[in-house]
């Protein structure tokens, strides 16, 4: 077993949810991932979600709580915990229990074959799986807004709003990639726009995999889907045919 990775998770009161999810993780990954790594960066969650991450990380060695007080967002999270991570091989995903740890050996292992990217889909196969009324608007809803951002962004991919992703850590290298990463769940899609624009990856280097994305748990939604899902088209049009800040070669990831 010659691979490893790095798991990235962003929390914001999230003290229901995660020693649940850290144990499944650790669970999971164990047995299959030669070297891992789960980095957990707090906003300064008020229901004590740090300070049981610090308590967590005593019977798990390899669980690294960070704390942010500034500049707080799960874009400016995720970018803190890539810049902290140490492996080749990075899984982003979210701390709700929606994404099922059981998939990133998978994952992994597609990084591992020559993949750049490996990017989940909940779209796919999605007709496999029982909704209701309420379920079935959202789904619907959901799968309109990543196909507007698909044709916007000319990227080929068809879930750009997942925040359930594995990339090698090495296309970041290029350029400081640090101004994607803001706001709430626009990054990925930035990100794949900028990737591809900027031809640092190419269609034969990503992968889309289906997935079942499951009800939260103990977390309600956070944001309103109608005004989300205008806020990322909008952010879309703006990253296509608006001004493009320039990225810089960083020295390192900043």
């Amino acid at each position: 077993m010659g691979n490893s990775c790095s798991v990235i998770l962003a929390t914001y009161n999230d003290a229901e949810n995660i020693e649940v999810l850290v144990e499944k993780l650790v669970g999971e990954l164990k047995s299959k991932v030669h070297k891992f790594e789960i980095i957990v960066v707090d906003d300064n969650s008020p229901d004590g979600t740090f300070q049981k991450l610090l308590m967590l990380s005593q019977s798990y060695q390899m669980l690294r709580p960070v704390l942010r007080r500034f500049d707080k967002g799960l874009g400016p999270s995720v970018w803190e915990g890539i810049r902290a991570a140490k492996y080749r091989n990075i899984v982003v995903m979210e701390s709700e229990l929606s994404h099922c740890s059981l998939e990133i050996p998978e994952m992994i292992s597609f990084l591992e074959e020559g993949k750049q990217i490996v990017w989940k889909n909940r779209y796919a196969n999605s007709d496999k799986v029982s909704k209701t009324p309420e379920q079935y608007v959202k789904f619907l809803f959901g799968r309109t807004i990543n196909y507007l951002l698909k044709k916007i962004l000319a990227i080929p991919v068809s879930d750009s709003t997942n925040r359930f992703f594995a990339f090698r850590r090495e296309i970041l290298n290029s350029a400081n990639f640090k101004y994607l990463f803001k706001g709430y769940g626009e990054f990925p899609f930035l990100l794949l726009s900028t990737l591809f624009r900027k031809k640092i990856v190419q269609t034969k280097d990503i992968i889309e995999l289906p997935f079942v994305h499951r009800r939260v748990v103990a977390s309600l939604s956070k944001t309103n889907r109608l005004m989300e899902g205008i806020s990322y088209l909008f952010i879309a049009l703006v990253a296509r045919f608006g001004h493009s800040p320039s990225i810089k070669k960083p020295k390192s990831l900043e």
